[in-house]
């Protein structure tokens, strides 16, 4: 059992077993709207302790802020709770800490805001968690006089499919991250250069520096010895005379 911090008791489920607790008040204490955050959500002062705490309303699922009419569920809910003074049935606690509860009104106990809500056409009546008596009945009522969100006929998204897409709404594929763009593999440098790749060397420079004379062989001494001798013997006989 989990002991909410209103004091009403509820049993445990593994996704709720966080909840804040406060000083227990009683099972359905007196409370006031002071705040309206949505078409289901609200906050509430207890009137026995003077604390607020957030409500959801059980049973029911209005539309959400960016959905369309999810301004004017909230107006209307702002409009049933004002100046009233309820009270309210504690029946569960969701994983935000926020109590899950059925708001009555205290001079008139067969005004439940819950079902009030549906049956002005401001919310859908949600039984994933459970149902109100009279809810359902109170949502066909609705439909046929086009009332609040059914103005227009059937709405095509659900808040429960809004909030979920993936999981309710096959056809629509769950958001993912887009892949980075693939670049193209870098080119390795081949292990063997191409000749005309070939970079220059020292060794290279040098011979470009060299004079490109063609080198004395065997046959060009040969060519240039009776030449030599010539020269010689002119230079000695020069020399003598």
């Amino acid at each position: 059992m989990v002991q909410s911090h209103l004091g009403a008791e509820f049993p445990q489920s593994p996704r709720r077993s966080q909840v804040d607790r406060q000083d227990d008040v009683g099972d359905e204490p007196r409370v006031r709207v002071i705040r309206v955050i949505d078409g289901d959500s609200l906050t509430c002062r207890n009137l026995d302790n003077g604390k607020d705490f957030k409500l959801r309303l059980f049973g029911i699922d209005a539309p959400e802020q960016d959905q369309r009419y999810g301004i004017d569920a909230a107006k209307a809910l702002a409009r049933m709770t004002q100046n009233g003074i309820f009270r309210l049935e504690v029946t569960d606690a969701d994983r935000y800490g926020r109590l899950v509860g059925i708001l009555r009104s205290e001079s008139d106990r067969a005004f439940c805001v819950n079902t009030e809500m549906v049956a002005q056409g401001w919310a859908f009546n949600w039984t994933e968690f459970g149902e109100i008596p009279g809810t359902a009945s109170a949502q066909e009522s609705a439909k046929v006089n086009r009332r609040g969100i059914w103005c227009h006929g059937n709405p095509e998204v659900r808040p429960w499919q809004n909030r979920r897409p993936d999981l309710y709404r096959p056809d629509t594929p769950p958001r993912r991250r887009q892949p980075a763009p693939q670049r193209p593999p870098i080119q390795q440098p081949s292990a063997q250069p191409q000749p005309d790749q070939r970079p220059p060397t020292r060794a290279t420079t040098r011979e470009a520096r060299v004079d490109p004379s063609p080198k004395s062989t065997p046959q060009s001494k040969a060519a240039s010895g009776p030449r030599k001798n010539t020269v010689k013997r002119l230079v000695l006989s020069q020399v003598r005379n």
